[in-house]
């Protein structure tokens, strides 16, 4: 993966995890729970599952190279 993409991932991820249709009330429940309690308990298991599995596959992608950093 190119490494914009692999840093700008965990910020696309996140704006999905913010139950931003869940304007109105609908009263369903999954679980017990209303739905956008639900849509985010879910979506926050899948951010940190991505996370680990982006961050294990891509460290050194995103962490850059000794030549990224600044001459002194």
């Amino acid at each position: 993966m190119r490494r914009a993409l692999v840093l700008c991932l965990p910020l696309i991820l996140l704006a999905l995890a913010v139950p931003w249709g869940f304007a109105e009330d609908r009263g369903g429940r999954v679980f017990g729970l209303p739905t956008w309690a639900a849509y985010s308990i879910a979506a926050a298991a899948l951010f940190a599952a991505a996370m680990a599995l982006l961050l294990g596959k891509c460290w050194e992608l995103s962490a850059g190279d000794e030549d990224d950093a600044p001459d002194r």
